[in-house]
């Protein structure tokens, strides 16, 4: 149990923290405002969900359970939704033209998506497909 005066310290410098903490998330909104229009604001959320929503699936794992075939199926499919996400939302954004990444990471994927198709074949060949 504690005394009085050492848990009402600590809930008012608990409080002032998080009143701190608003204090400057919305400081900074204001200052963002200032300088980007509310279409600009718009834009800069939508191309962070564009941007989430392919490095997600790039980094999805396969669901739990699945046989080696299927797995390897799923792998495959996840291989290309990358690289079709990747192309989608670099013609979006930046006219098809990614001059900020290294052009390894087309490399990379290409040789995701041929790695993913060599195992289905090996994994898959017994099955009907």
């Amino acid at each position: 149990m504690c005394g009085t005066g050492v848990c009402v310290g600590i809930g008012i410098g608990i409080g002032q923290f998080i009143v701190d903490g608003a204090t400057i998330g919305l400081g900074l909104g204001i200052l963002y405002n200032d300088y980007f229009s509310d279409s600009d604001l718009q834009e800069e959320i939508e191309r962070e969900a564009n941007r989430r929503e392919y490095k997600n699936r790039c980094s999805e794992p396969p669901p739990p359970g699945l046989a080696p075939c299927e797995k390897a199926k799923w792998k495959l499919q996840r291989a290309k939704d990358c690289k079709n996400l990747r192309k989608a939302n670099t013609n979006r954004w930046w006219d098809g033209q990614d001059q900020v990444h290294d052009p390894q990471l087309d490399i990379d994927l290409d040789r995701a998506i041929r790695n993913a198709e060599r195992a289905v074949e090996r994994l898959c060949k017994k099955q009907c497909q």
